[in-house]
């Protein structure tokens, strides 16, 4: 049988420290189960620099799709708009472009670091800046041929672009 390789995180890649501690059921009922959930929830308020008094965390179960689609599904409403930065290795290519103008999302490109420019953060540092403006041209050009809303250089144009949106 060959030696597939699943591609998405999840228990085949999980280490063994972790799947040793998966080895013990939690009971919802159970104090330790309480005290261990209590715990992350109040980490997450703190870390999100809120008070317990005006937010609460609610810990889902699923995949991270699920946790994503459920918060989106329960907090968006039809007449509010969502922004979702997509760069890295999923969600900044051609075809999610057109599929996030297709569902009436605006669709931003982000130059360096997309998938479409096809280089590595050290490959593309070694360019020289000639070489990085032609490459920075050709991705932008491909984004807003794809019909996109605007191709930023990276993220840290995210802010003045969404002030003139306003």
């Amino acid at each position: 049988m060959p030696d597939y390789k699943l591609l998405t995180p999840g228990p085949l890649t999980t280490t063994d420290t972790v799947k040793k501690e998966m080895m013990f059921d939690h009971c919802t009922w159970d104090d330790d189960y309480k005290q261990i959930t209590q715990k992350i929830r109040k980490e997450l308020l703190r870390l999100a620099h809120v008070s317990e008094e005006e937010y609460t965390v609610v810990l889902m179960q699923g995949s991270g799709t699920f946790g994503v689609e459920s918060v989106i599904g329960s907090s968006v409403g039809d007449q509010e708009k969502l922004l979702v930065c997509a760069n890295g290795a999923y969600g900044d290519t051609v075809s999610d472009i057109k599929e996030g103008l297709a569902a009436g999302m605006l669709s931003l490109g982000i130059v360096e670091g997309s998938s479409v420019m096809g280089l590595t953060e050290a490959e593309y540092a070694a360019l020289s800046p000639e070489e990085q403006a032609d490459r920075r041209r050709k991705v932008e050009e491909k984004f807003l041929a794809a019909g996109a809303s605007a191709a930023l250089r990276n993220l840290s144009e995210l802010p003045a672009y969404l002030e003139g949106l306003e």
